[in-house]
């Protein structure tokens, strides 16, 4: 996770509850999950039954499953859930903000364009 540029964050858990939550500091939201807290009810995490390979696709997300901090706007929040044996599973959580940093480059270049004046 720190090699890569994706702000991104790693749940470890057993039997849908948090094990141990690390995340990308700086890059990633806040994430207010803690040792012994049930993982999102609605999540990916605890929805996926683990079927052929025991690893899900990559599914967009609700952030607020995961954290009270709003995502820059345009930005993503993608999930995927690893199952392993006796109950733990490892998920992992990815922003991406390519569309955020689009929509702002978008912003400023229109921003720059404005001419302000008094009539």
């Amino acid at each position: 996770m720190d090699l890569s540029d994706t702000p991104s964050a790693i749940i470890l858990s057993k039997d849908g509850i948090v094990e141990y939550a690390y995340r990308k500091k700086n890059a990633f939201p806040f994430i207010g999950l803690n040792k012994d807290q049930l993982m999102p009810s609605k999540s990916l995490s605890q929805r996926f039954s683990g079927g052929g390979d025991g690893c899900s696709n990559t599914d967009e997300t609700e952030p607020s499953y995961w954290t009270d901090t709003a995502l820059r706007r345009g930005a993503t929040m993608y999930e995927q859930v690893l199952v392993q044996g006796k109950g733990y599973r490892i998920t992992l959580l990815t922003v991406d903000e390519d569309e955020a940093e689009d929509d702002d480059d978008e912003y400023e270049r229109e921003r720059s364009e404005w001419k302000p004046g008094f009539r």
